[in-house]
């Protein structure tokens, strides 16, 4: 259990420098559209996830050394806000995989702003984002795998928590 949490967690690793860098250019346009305040919270909060969790595999499952029990809270906090954001995720893809008609819609809308962008590359827009709902998908399924076996392996280890 505790291999396959650290291995999930070297895997997250990259997509979450990713996201960082989605988070800067999320934070800025939120600066003056307040909507997209909400997006990048819960950008921000999958960042804070995994790296806090990273940094507990780093201390108190690989090194065996003690960790404040901050750490604990961050990575509960945001896990309940990942683990909710995956699982939404993975709701909206299964049904929009389920529903045909909701993809084509889907295509079409991306077609319609694919034409109006000049020098915008031709895809094949079905198979393009049936590969994004798939890989979306396995991700959010592995994520929330993850957040589980954090919070098991938090009881587990939970020694290494200082006060």
């Amino acid at each position: 259990m505790t291999l396959i949490y650290r291995i999930l967690t070297y895997l997250f690793l990259p997509v979450a420098v990713l996201l960082s860098l989605s988070a800067l250019s999320f934070f800025m346009m939120a600066l003056g559209q307040p909507a997209l305040l909400l997006p990048t919270f819960i950008i921000v909060a999958m960042i804070i996830y995994v790296f806090a969790s990273f940094s507990f595999v780093q201390k108190a499952i690989v090194q065996q050394q003690a960790v404040k029990a901050r750490l604990r809270d961050w990575i509960r906090v945001n896990a309940f806000v990942t683990g909710a954001i995956a699982l939404l995720n993975i709701g909206q893809s299964v049904l929009l995989m389920l529903n045909p008609e909701q993809i084509k819609l889907v295509i079409d809308q991306l077609a319609e702003v694919m034409a109006q962008t000049p020098g915008a590359p031709d895809y094949d827009l079905k198979s393009l984002v049936k590969w994004v709902l798939i890989i979306s998908t396995a991700l959010s399924s592995l994520l929330v795998v993850h957040i589980v076996l954090g919070f098991v392996l938090q009881k587990r280890y939970a020694a290494y928590f200082s006060k």
